[in-house]
């Protein structure tokens, strides 16, 4: 992998959505309804993307809010606090640590995200990561969400090389299985709770934490 460029998925991946936990719990008094909400909002963009229909990351996250509990819609205020907490989401503890080793070690670096380029700008700097990436590029920005082809094909092609040439990593099995089918190699970061559908391409590395990457660059992987 040293002559390849590294794209990074960000939420999930570098910052931990666990985070946003007790929102809701205050909000309906169950944490686990955060994982039901994301579930909701990847549906939804994954239709979108089979109909064609390209809807903001901000808009999803608010209708799937509401789409918890139809009859009692969110406030704005909760809806304002969801969305504080999304872009002020911490960095995974690992993340430091390998992203300035990759750096140091002359990879190139690129954030690749659903969300919008705005919201990805807030969080990175948040979380004090937005030194260490070339890059920083949004979906947005070609009308259509990650696992469908452009935003990776987009990614390449901000760097000036192929497809061939670049790493997707990502702790998301339609992540990866997406950047597989536009022609990038891939690794799975296994973070706690992640699983690995076997109807999908198996990634071309698996690690359990970020700098499982650093023995990966540099020895021809």
């Amino acid at each position: 992998m040293s002559n390849r460029a590294l794209i990074v998925d960000v939420n999930g991946t570098l910052l931990d959505l666990s985070a946003l936990d007790p929102f809701f719990s205050a909000y309906r008094g169950d944490a686990a309804l955060r994982k039901v909400w994301f579930r909701q909002v990847k549906e939804w963009w994954l239709v979108g993307l089979g109909a064609g229909v390209h809807r903001d990351f901000g808009t999803l996250a608010q209708a799937s809010l509401a789409a918890l509990a139809p009859d009692a819609p969110p406030t704005t205020g909760e809806v304002d606090a969801l969305m504080a907490g999304v872009t002020s989401l911490p960095a995974f503890p690992d993340v430091p640590y390998a992203l300035g080793q990759l750096r140091a070690g002359g990879v190139r670096l690129v954030a690749l995200t659903n969300g919008t380029a705005a919201a990805v700008a807030q969080q990175l700097d948040h979380a004090g990561l937005d030194g260490y990436f070339s890059h920083v590029l949004s979906a947005e920005a070609v009308g259509q969400h990650k696992p469908g082809p452009r935003p990776y094909l987009h990614a390449a092609d901000v760097l000036g090389v192929a497809p061939a040439d670049c790493v997707m990593v990502a702790a998301h099995d339609w992540d990866i299985h997406g950047a597989d089918a536009a022609g990038l190699s891939t690794v799975f970061v296994a973070r706690p709770g992640a699983s690995y559908s076997p109807l999908y391409p198996a990634p071309d590395h698996r690690i359990e934490t970020l700098d499982g990457l650093l023995p990966l660059v540099g020895d021809g992987a």
